[in-house]
């Protein structure tokens, strides 16, 4: 994938509030600064590798698993 095709579909991305949900979910696990890193992340849990790095995979289970991007919030 290309440079640009790559920032295009981060930019497509970002607007979906699954995304949010998962970057969030990574600031958790990941980013000691966060308020729920103690949770989180300070008690050891992680992310499964695929997960971490690949958002289409986080949002391909999501959806084969439930996930309504319409529900209530």
């Amino acid at each position: 994938m290309t440079e640009e095709k790559q920032i295009e579909e981060t930019v497509y991305n970002y607007k979906k509030r699954l995304y949010k949900v998962w970057i969030n979910m990574k600031q958790r696990c990941y980013n000691p600064k966060h308020d729920s890193y103690k949770t989180y992340g300070g008690k050891g849990i992680t992310l499964c590798e695929e997960w971490r790095t690949d958002f289409s995979a986080f949002e391909k289970w999501s959806l084969e698993h439930g996930y309504d991007e319409s529900a209530p919030k």
